[in-house]
This record gives C-alpha cells, sequence and structure tokens, in this order.
C-alpha cells in the first residue's frame, strides 16, 4: 500500500442512536443469514461520492469543496427502508432512501462539481440511487426477507445535518474500518447569514 495516497469517499454520516436502532432491528435477519457479513452500527453512512486511491497532498482540495457544497444545503429529513441488493463482487445488501433521496442526490452532484478534475477523473456513467450498505456476502434471500415487512420491518428517520470525508482502510478482520478526516455543516452559510440579520 503506497503510505501517499489514501482511500477515500465523501458520505453522510448515520448519528450513532439511528444506527443503534437499525443495527438493533437487524438482529433478527443476522441471526438468520450468519453467513452474511454485517456492516457494524458505527459503519452505517449513506455514500455521496466514492474517490478511490488519492494522492495524500489532495485532502484539501477535496475538504474545501466538501465544506462549500455543504454551506449552500440545507438539512433535511432521510427516512431508509424497504431493501435493495446487487450481486457481484461483494454481493451487497443495502436499505433504500425514501425521503431525501432528491437531497442526498443534488448534494452529491454539487461536490462533483466542485471537485478538481484530477480527484474526479472517471466520474460514473450513472450515479447508484442512494443507500446505506448492512452487509456484503448477501443473498437474494435476505433482500427479499428484508423487503417483506412484518415484525422485522427495519426502518429510521433522522435529519442529515452534516458531510464527511472518510478514510477508508480495507483488508482488516474486520472488514473495512473508516476514519473521519474532515467534517461540514450543512447549510453553514445559511446559518451565517441569518445571524447577521
Amino acid at each position: 500500500m503506497d503510505p501517499d495516497r489514501w482511500r477515500l469517499f465523501l458520505a453522510l454520516p448515520v448519528p450513532a442512536a439511528i444506527a443503534r436502532t437499525l443495527h438493533d432491528a437487524l438482529a433478527p435477519f443476522r441471526r438468520a443469514y450468519p453467513g452474511t457479513r454485517w456492516t457494524a452500527a458505527a459503519q452505517y453512512h449513506l455514500t455521496l461520492r466514492f474517490l478511490g486511491s488519492i494522492p495524500s497532498d489532495r485532502v484539501g482540495a477535496i475538504e474545501a469543496a466538501l465544506r462549500s457544497a455543504a454551506a449552500i444545503a440545507a438539512p433535511f429529513e432521510v427516512e431508509v427502508s424497504g431493501a435493495g441488493g446487487m450481486q457481484g463482487r461483494s454481493d451487497a445488501v443495502w436499505l433504500e432512501v425514501g425521503r431525501g433521496e432528491q437531497q442526498v442526490a443534488a448534494l452529491a452532484d454539487a461536490i462533483d462539481a466542485l471537485l478538481p478534475t484530477d480527484v474526479l477523473a472517471s466520474p460514473p456513467k450513472a450515479r447508484p440511487r442512494p443507500h446505506l450498505t448492512v452487509a456484503r456476502r448477501g443473498s437474494a434471500d435476505l433482500v427479499a426477507a428484508l423487503r417483506g415487512g412484518g415484525p422485522g420491518h427495519v426502518h429510521a428517520t433522522w435529519q442529515a445535518d452534516r458531510g464527511v470525508l472518510y478514510r477508508s482502510f480495507t483488508g482488516t478482520p474486520a472488514g473495512s474500518r473508516y476514519e473521519s478526516i474532515a467534517e461540514a455543516t450543512l447549510g453553514a452559510s445559511v446559518l451565517s447569514a441569518g445571524a447577521d440579520r
């Protein structure tokens, strides 16, 4: 691993209390699908932009783009429920974003527009729908079970109020580990303007 290159992504964190609630709600599914690699509650987030391996000296420019985009984006309500999945290398399983989906996408687009071109070298052909990954190595049966609702229905709502630049460490025994590098409050310039009146 090159120490001068960092694996980075931008995301909206899930508040700790909400993450614990979601994690607890998923307990019956963890028992029913023990072969699945479940995401720890502390790792829950909504990805805005995966950047990949980036020279560490570009972190300041990425942080500036995050802060500028976040400053003009008002806080908003996010709701997750239902489920989706992608069969492939990771067999990821996620909760889908209902309310707040458009705001998540708009913030991601605003960040993309502000990122330096050398950081955003290969924009995705189509941005994936916002989602909260809860497991990997999942199955179609697990996705169907999560979509089924009933007593085990998984649902949560919270106020998104900050964006975070994360560094990802892969290859650990417990799976990926994330470290917060920088944070930006949503609507900071709006709040500042209001205070000046």
